[in-house]
């Protein structure tokens, strides 16, 4: 898109055009050297969402018709408008709204009123969304893992994780030749990867170019992969 200081596509309705000339004008005003300092020093974008949440710009975008107010629609035109004006101005700015997006994209798809409505309020308080990816090779399966939540009595639940990216099933032979089928679960391996779960915040003095998440976390560890 051209730099779009200078808003070229036309807008279908005021609303639509002024919440994308206010957030133009939100990164214009932090300018270019606040904005590459951040991207580089990683600063979560704390203004901008305040920014979101005041102006309602998650809110309006991405809420369908009948879950908001009279300014909500799901309208892929402009919700792609708003996705060039940040990736433009960077990416800890496109990314919170992309995530947001995706993880939208099965509630407002799914028949679960209660949690179409509890979405729609969320993002009315300026709350953002995520989409959880599958990426084994970052220790991150969840295609084969899955936790079962039953009713623990007390108005909460209890959790309990199942690992299905572990079992062996070794094929041997029998006395007589016959196939013989074991099956087990690997417990080095599932020990492995208890020993890694979890949330983790590190500092390091390592550049992004050094190591990335991933390679600072095996650091700390002391693990040759994930």
């Amino acid at each position: 898109m051209p730099y779009p200081h200078k808003l070229t596509r036309r807008n279908r309705d005021d609303r639509s055009a002024e919440m994308m000339g206010k957030t133009v004008e939100f990164f214009e005003n932090r300018g270019k050297v606040a904005l590459k300092r951040d991207e580089h020093d990683r600063v979560w974008p704390t203004d901008f969402l305040d920014f979101v949440r005041r102006e309602r710009i998650f809110a309006t975008l991405l809420t369908p018709t009948r879950y908001g107010y009279d300014d909500c629609r799901w309208d892929t035109y402009r919700i792609c408008e708003l996705s060039e004006i940040l990736a433009f101005y960077g990416l800890p700015y496109w990314y919170p709204f992309q995530v947001t997006v995706l993880g939208l994209g099965p509630i407002w798809m799914s028949g679960n009123e209660d949690a179409k409505r509890q979405a729609a309020a969320r993002l009315e308080a300026g709350e953002v969304f995520a989409f959880g990816l599958s990426e084994r090779a970052h220790g991150a399966d969840v295609y084969s893992t899955d936790m079962v939540l039953t009713p623990g009595g007390d108005g909460g639940y209890r959790a309990k994780r199942r690992v299905g990216r572990y079992p062996r099933t070794p094929i041997t032979a029998g006395p007589a030749g016959e196939p013989v089928l074991a099956w087990y679960f690997d417990q080095d391996a599932i020990d492995a990867e208890a020993a890694a779960d979890g949330w983790y915040a590190l500092l390091t003095n390592l550049t992004s170019g050094q190591a990335g998440s991933a390679g600072v976390f095996r650091r700390y560890k002391g693990q040759q992969g994930l």
